[in-house]
């Protein structure tokens, strides 16, 4: 039951910021299920996600794009540690400045940053939560416009096809077992 509720949250949120359903739930359940198995609750994994999505909406990234970020924010998740590759390469790549947002969040330079990264010092269940915030005070404003993008209003679209063909496979499904 409370994951068919995370799951239904996950899809307000997407909807909402008009970030594709289909192609980004095993994103978002694997970002979940590696930020609870490091101590985080549920609702503190979920509020990332959503903060996250903020800046994805702002940037309008395309459904790949954000499924790369949150996959990647699942791996530093998992391990337990900030990964240079992670955060310059698979975030850095396709969330513009995202280094040195991560930074400002932590209150360190960006040299000062990749000297932590390089020695294993940047914990992922102390970092997540302020990088996400620093996401959404970021990119926050931005995200009002990013949800008028014509990305956005057509992953909103094809969220609205999937939900139609979920209720139609639901009503079907029995007629044609029979």
């Amino acid at each position: 039951e409370e994951g068919a509720a995370a799951y239904d949250r996950f899809k307000n949120t997407a909807n909402e910021l008009g970030i594709s359903v289909e192609k980004n739930q095993r994103a978002f359940k694997n970002f979940v299920v590696s930020a609870t198995q490091s101590g985080q609750t549920l609702q503190q994994a979920e509020t990332e996600f959503k903060q996250v999505a903020i800046a994805i909406t702002a940037m309008g990234l395309s459904a790949e794009d954000s499924n790369g970020v949150l996959l990647a924010l699942g791996q530093i998740a998992s391990k337990g540690t900030v990964s240079a590759e992670e955060l310059r390469g698979q975030i850095g790549e396709r969330l513009p400045g995202a280094f040195a947002i991560a930074a400002r969040s932590i209150g360190v330079t960006e040299s000062e940053l990749n000297k932590m990264l390089q020695k294993g010092e940047v914990i992922s269940k102390d970092f997540l939560p302020k990088f996400t915030a620093e996401l959404e005070k970021t990119f926050g404003a931005s995200a009002q416009e990013g949800v008028k993008s014509y990305s956005s209003q057509l992953n909103q679209f094809d969220n609205q096809i999937l939900e139609l063909k979920v209720a139609l496979g639901q009503e079907l499904l029995p007629v044609m077992i029979d």
